[in-house]
This record gives C-alpha cells, sequence and structure tokens, in this order.
C-alpha cells in the first residue's frame, strides 16, 4: 500500500489554465516584401538562377540538334539506296491494274450484306456498272425483301431484274446479298455482324472494294481518288445547290486536260460521282466540263 502524501512520479502540466491566451489577428505572418534586403537577395538568387537555366536550355538544344543532323544522314544514306519514288500521275492504265484479291484476307468468308433502304428515291446505280471498272471480278448477287418493307417499288424492281440477268458462267468471287429495308440509312455494308462495324453509305462500299482490288501504289492518285470519293460521300448527303458547287468543284478539277475525273481511264470515282449524279436528277451540273463528262459516263456505262 501506499503511504498517505506519496506519489509514484510527478508530470508536468501540458498548459497553464491561468496564463492568458494571445488570439492572433491574421492567417499567417510574412516578412515585408518592399525590405530593402529581401529585394537584393532575390534579384540575385534569380539572376544565377536564370543563368543556369539558360546554360541548360543551350545544353538540351546542342544536343536535340546533334541527334537530329544524325538522322539527317540517315535519311540521306536512305534515300541515296532507294532512289527517287516511281510516281506516275498520267492516270495510265497500269495505275489502276485490279489483281484477283483473296477476299478471305479481308474477313470475307461468307456472303456479304448490303442493307439499301426503299425509303430513298432511287437505286445504288453503282451496282450495274461496277463490272466496267473490275471486269475480272465476277459479283453474285442474291435479293431478300425485309420484313419492314411492304413492297418493293418499281424502280427498284426494274434495278433487281437488271442485275438478276447478268448469268454468270462460273463460281463468282464476291457473294452479296441485298436487304431491301425501311432503314435510316440509305445504304449499309456489312462484312461480319460480330467482327466488324457496317460501311455507311453507297460510296463507302466503292471505297472498300476499290481498296480490295486496286493493285495501284501510286500515292498522288490515291490522294486524288479519296478527296474525290470523300466529296461524292458529301453530295449523297446534301439536298441544297448552293451547299453542292464546292464539292462538284472538286470532282471538276482536271477535267479541262482529262476525259475522266481522275485521267484517262474510267475509275471508282468516275462510278460514285455518276451514280450519285444519276440519283439527284440534276441536268444541268453549273460546270460544262461537268456536263460533258456525265455525258460520257452516259454513253459508257450504257445503262
Amino acid at each position: 500500500m501506499e503511504s498517505e502524501g506519496l506519489v509514484m512520479y510527478r508530470l508536468k502540466p501540458v498548459f497553464e489554465l491561468n496564463k492568458e491566451i494571445t488570439v492572433p489577428t491574421n492567417m499567417y505572418k510574412m516578412r515585408n516584401l518592399h525590405s530593402e534586403c529581401i529585394i537584393n537577395c532575390s534579384l540575385t538568387s534569380t539572376n544565377d538562377e536564370g543563368k543556369d537555366e539558360l546554360e541548360k536550355i543551350k545544353k538540351r538544344q546542342e544536343v536535340l540538334l546533334q541527334k537530329l543532323e544524325e538522322i539527317k544522314q540517315i535519311l540521306a544514306t536512305l534515300k541515296d539506296e532507294l532512289g527517287p519514288p516511281k510516281i506516275d500521275i498520267d492516270g495510265s492504265e497500269s495505275s489502276i491494274m485490279c489483281n484477283k484479291p483473296n477476299f478471305s484476307d479481308f474477313g470475307i468468308t461468307h456472303d456479304v450484306v448490303l442493307n439499301i433502304s426503299v425509303t430513298r428515291q432511287y437505286p445504288p446505280y453503282s451496282l450495274l456498272v461496277i463490272n466496267k471498272i473490275w471486269p475480272e471480278i465476277l459479283i453474285k448477287y442474291s435479293w431478300h425483301l425485309h420484313s419492314s418493307a411492304p413492297s418493293l417499288p418499281p424502280a427498284f424492281k426494274q434495278f433487281q431484274e437488271k442485275l438478276e440477268n447478268k448469268v454468270l458462267d462460273q463460281e463468282p468471287d464476291l457473294n452479296i446479298r441485298v436487304v431491301w429495308k425501311l432503314a435510316e440509312v440509305d445504304c449499309e455494308f456489312v462484312i461480319s455482324p460480330i467482327k466488324s462495324i457496317p460501311l455507311i453509305g453507297e460510296v463507302n462500299f466503292l471505297r472498300f472494294l476499290t481498296a480490295s482490288l486496286s493493285t495501284n501504289t501510286d500515292v498522288l492518285m490515291q490522294t486524288m481518288i479519296d478527296e474525290k470519293l470523300d466529296a461524292c460521300y458529301c453530295l449523297s448527303r446534301i439536298n441544297n445547290n448552293d451547299d453542292m458547287k464546292p464539292f462538284l468543284q472538286i470532282l471538276s478539277n482536271g477535267l479541262e486536260n482529262c476525259q475522266w475525273l481522275c485521267g484517262e481511264n474510267v475509275t471508282v470515282v468516275d462510278v460514285a460521282a455518276w451514280s450519285v449524279i444519276k440519283q439527284m436528277k440534276k441536268h444541268n451540273l453549273g460546270l460544262q466540263s461537268l456536263n460533258n463528262w456525265y455525258k460520257n459516263c452516259n454513253k459508257y456505262l450504257d445503262v
């Protein structure tokens, strides 16, 4: 037992209740920035730090310039070894060669589906003349009327009959299942509903065939084809005549010196533009060169 008046140990008081507590009137205190000592010290330190940073930047720049010079020498060596690129811009027949592809390389192992909306006024006329630009490729069509479409309009029936009359003597390279249906988009190309997304628009369907069939390696020709196919796609989405003018101008570029839109031979651009303009039912395209081209298309394609 503890003796009376004795304790084991003593503790200093944590705080004194009787001591006056000073409450601050501001959040925190700062030194006076306008004092002479602080200004002189800060200027000196800023100048020294600035000089050091500039020296570091100069050294990094010298290293980068040295690396760029090494890359330049490597590219010059490769240029000498490979030689200048061979570019053919006259639209000659060799630049639009067609090769029989293996469509399985593009994910096509079964019939592909082309959904066409019957709400559109005219069918995709390009299907009638695909053989004009790719005569080596045999395409077989099968026809289906979707339950959403009550009946097939007369213009679409005539279109279907024209393609049905083309009998194939051998196994086709590509089977296209055409489905007439009520849809918001006018044309939808489906390779696989699981492994790929649909391609929207007749022009993009033709673009896919071009990528699959063309062996053209001419960069300038490919760029021209892509630009004019983009113009065709925009035309297919526009109803206002004023909005059509810039895209018609893009199509007409080069027609002063050439018979067709991309040179002296018919390409997929001529087929795409002819189909779009035929659906527009415009008798005057506003450009004489384009009007003459359209007349030549009707004669050549003979549909």
